[in-house]
C-alpha cells in the first residue's frame, strides 16, 4: 500500500544520478537532519545550490521560503508548522514550531500552501523526503540489562512424564500436578 505522504517514487537510483549530474537543470532534496540540540531546527540538503545561491538550481529560480516546505506525519505531535527556511548554498536550514514525535515524517516542498506540486526546477520525485525528529535520540527501550549479571531464567516447569501414554497414566499426571 503507497504512503499517501509521500508521492510515488522511482527507486531506481539512475534517476538520482542524473539529477546530481552538473548538467542537470533539475534540484531535488538529497538528506534532512534534525538538530540533536535544538529538535526544532532541520537541515535539507540538495544535490545543487540553491536558488538565490551561486550556481543555483533551477537558474532563476525564487529562493524557498516557509511557505515552500511543509512538514506531514507525526501520531501524538502533528501540525508541525514551518516558521523559517534559510538557504546556504547546497543547504536550506529550516525552523519548525515544535519538535515532532519518535513516528516517521516527511518533509515536502510545494509551490504554495494552496499548490502542493512540487517547485518549478524541482524533481517531482525529490522533493519529499522522509525523516525522523527521534532518529538519534536514547530510547527507553533497551534490551540490554543494565547490571553486568545475565538476567533470571525463570524455572523451568515440572519434568515431562513421556512414558504417560495411556489414560490412566495421563490421569495420574494430571492429579499428580
Amino acid at each position: 500500500m503507497a504512503d499517501p505522504d509521500l508521492p510515488v517514487l522511482c527507486v531506481d537510483d539512475e534517476r538520482r544520478r542524473d539529477i546530481a549530474e552538473a548538467t542537470s537543470t533539475f534540484n531535488g532534496i538529497d538528506w534532512v537532519e534534525v538538530d540533536p540540540a535544538d529538535q526544532k531546527k532541520l537541515y535539507v540538503g540538495f544535490l545543487h545550490p540553491l536558488p538565490g545561491q551561486s550556481g543555483e538550481i533551477p537558474a532563476g529560480g525564487s529562493p524557498l521560503d516557509p511557505a515552500n516546505v511543509v512538514v506531514l506525519g507525526g501520531e501524538r505531535i502533528t501540525g508541525v508548522r514551518t516558521l523559517t527556511a534559510i538557504s546556504a548554498g547546497h543547504v536550506l536550514t529550516v525552523t519548525v514550531d515544535r519538535a515532532g514525535d519518535f513516528s516517521p515524517y516527511v518533509l515536502r516542498l510545494v509551490r504554495s500552501t494552496v499548490d502542493h506540486r512540487a517547485p518549478v526546477g524541482f524533481d517531482p520525485a525529490l522533493s519529499a523526503q522522509r525523516f525522523s525528529f527521534k532518529a538519534n535520540c536514547a530510547s527507553l527501550l533497551d534490551c540490554k540489562p543494565e547490571s553486568g549479571e545475565p538476567p533470571v531464567v525463570p524455572p523451568a516447569g515440572p519434568p515431562i512424564d513421556y512414558l504417560a501414554k495411556d489414560y490412566e497414566g495421563f490421569r495420574r499426571l494430571m492429579l499428580d500436578r
